[in-house]
Parts: C-alpha cells; sequence; structure tokens
C-alpha cells in the first residue's frame, strides 16, 4: 500500500512538472506573439501619424495656396476693373461729337476751349516747305515749318528768343519730334500756338496758315 502511494506521488509531480513546463512555454510563447502584435501596433500607430502630418502639412499647403490665389484673383479684378474703367473712358472719347475744322496762324493763334466741353485734337497740318526756289547749283531749296504750343493758360512753352522749344505739334522735317495725337485738351483751356520757318538754330516767324482738326465734345 506505501509503495503504491508512494508511486502515485511520483506520478503527479512528473504531471505537475511537464504541466508547469508545458504552461510556462505556452505563456512564454503566448508573450512572444503578443510583444510581435505590440510592435505591429506601434509600425501602424507610427504611420499613422506619418500620414496624419502629411495630411496636415498638405492641409496648410493647400490653405496657403487658396490664400495666394485669393490674393492673386482680387489683383486680376482690380485689373480688369481698371481696365473697364479705361474702355469706357475710351469708349466715351471715341463717341462722335461735332467735326470742327480751323485755319489758324500768327495773327488767328489764341483758342479757349468752352465751358462744359472739350476738345480732342486730331491732327495739325501746315506747308511741307516754304520760300522754295533754285539755289546758285540749280537746286530747289526752301524752308521746313514747325508748329509749336506758345502757352497753355498763360503759362509759356515756346519762346524763340530764349532758345526755348515746348511741345511741337508739326514738323515738315522732324515728324518724330511731334507729340502724340489724339490730343485732349479740357474745358476752359486756353492755348496759343507759334508757327516758325526754317532749322532749329534759325527759326524765323511764318505768316502761313496751320490747318486744326478737332471733336468738340460735351463733357
Amino acid at each position: 500500500m506505501k509503495i503504491y502511494r508512494s508511486f502515485l506521488i511520483v506520478i503527479l509531480m512528473i504531471t505537475s512538472t511537464l504541466v508547469t513546463a508545458q504552461t510556462k512555454a505556452e505563456m512564454l510563447a503566448q508573450i512572444e506573439r503578443q510583444t510581435k502584435t505590440i510592435d505591429s501596433l506601434k509600425a501602424i500607430t507610427a504611420n499613422q501619424e506619418n500620414i496624419i502630418e502629411s495630411r496636415d502639412r498638405s492641409i496648410k499647403f493647400l490653405n496657403e495656396d487658396i490664400t495666394k490665389l485669393g490674393v492673386e484673383k482680387e489683383e486680376l479684378n482690380a485689373k480688369i476693373r481698371q481696365k473697364n474703367g479705361e474702355l469706357i473712358t475710351l469708349r466715351n472719347n471715341n463717341k462722335l461729337g461735332t467735326a470742327v475744322k480751323v485755319t489758324m496762324n500768327n495773327t488767328r493763334a489764341t483758342w479757349t476751349v468752352p465751358a462744359g466741353k472739350h476738345w480732342i485734337v486730331n491732327q495739325v497740318m501746315a506747308d511741307y516747305i516754304t520760300d522754295l526756289h533754285r539755289d546758285s547749283l540749280g537746286n530747289m531749296v526752301g524752308k521746313e515749318v514747325h508748329v509749336f504750343l506758345k502757352s497753355v493758360n498763360n503759362v509759356i512753352l515756346t519762346d524763340a528768343t530764349k532758345n526755348q522749344l515746348g511741345p511741337q505739334l508739326y514738323s515738315s522735317s522732324s515728324p518724330n519730334h511731334t507729340i502724340q495725337f489724339p490730343l485732349l485738351l479740357t474745358e476752359n483751356t486756353t492755348f496759343t500756338i507759334v508757327i516758325f520757318k526754317g532749322s532749329y538754330n534759325a527759326l524765323e516767324p511764318y505768316d502761313g496758315n496751320v490747318v486744326c482738326t478737332y471733336f468738340e465734345k460735351e463733357n
């Protein structure tokens, strides 16, 4: 009986040891699996953080681009409004008014734009050459003609005695030196022209006529 009990106790101890050993191995295996799972979750979390950071960066850049586009859009709208205003002004200026042609000379040289109106001067025309004659060699020679603004609202612009030459309205020898037309003259503007013949270093009054064409329009 005692032998049987002793044998039973030994069997139980062996069984307990085997069970304990098996349980420990399983626990270690489970810990290893959990560790791998935790590492995997950490990697997923880190990846998610990178994704979120990248998303936030993209959103930031997108917001900056939207703000920049908004500024550029407003600048373009401002330019469009400016161009529309210029277009309206040009259209108004191009509306037909009363076409006028006047003959000017050095004794009939001062004009005043009426109140409530404005003039758009289109051109000034004069002789191409004057005092035409043959020189000693038989060549035809003459003197060129120049038309200058002498004054605007009593402000002297041209005074040949002081070698002061203002805006040039016409030149038969140097058309590239004249001002650009059309010329806008506002209401109540008083202006005077002066006409010369000869070269720039030897100008003298010219008694011929000048033709000026302009449109007179309501303001």
